[in-house]
């Protein structure tokens, strides 16, 4: 049974390892998509200008957005590796970069549904926050498995 659970959380940490690998790659690249478009200018505005359309703040700090997703994604790729090898401490960063990984999302999802608020767009502000529903229920659930007994007496050998 000890070996079972040891495979199963292997495989899981892969699974783990190739998603961060995709936030990685996608946050990196859009990075660069957004300087070779032309994009990559100095987004300064009036403040007149940022009350009016809140949403020029994600234009703004684009870069610095995709540098932290990057940086997240890195970090759970560190945690899913030290799972991988049956290392205690890779529960312990998968749940803390889950946790701020959550908080990102939601926070984006935020300031796009701030940035809709006037434009009386309601389905869409319902289809960003159901987005965010979408992206932290795994994450939910990769806390919860990370945590269970099962897996921390498998780590523990």
């Amino acid at each position: 049974m000890n070996e079972l659970q040891q495979k199963s959380i292997r495989s899981r940490a892969l699974i783990i390892m190739l998603f961060s690998g995709m936030i990685i790659f996608s946050n990196l690249l859009g990075a660069l998509a957004f300087a070779v478009i032309g994009n990559g200018q100095d987004y300064m505005f009036s403040i007149a200008e940022y009350q009016k359309n809140p949403g020029l703040y994600l234009f703004r700090y684009y870069y610095d957005i995709c540098f932290i997703f990057a940086i997240t994604g890195i970090l759970f790729f560190t945690g899913a590796l030290f799972l991988r090898k049956l290392q205690p401490k890779g529960r312990i960063i998968l749940t803390i970069v889950s946790i701020v990984l959550i908080l990102e999302i939601w926070a984006i999802s935020f300031l796009m549904q701030y940035a809709l608020r006037d434009n009386g767009s309601s389905k869409l502000i319902l289809t960003i926050a159901f987005n965010g529903l979408l992206w932290s229920a795994p994450l939910i659930y990769l806390i919860r498995y990370v945590n269970s007994e099962a897996v921390i007496a498998a780590l523990k050998k």
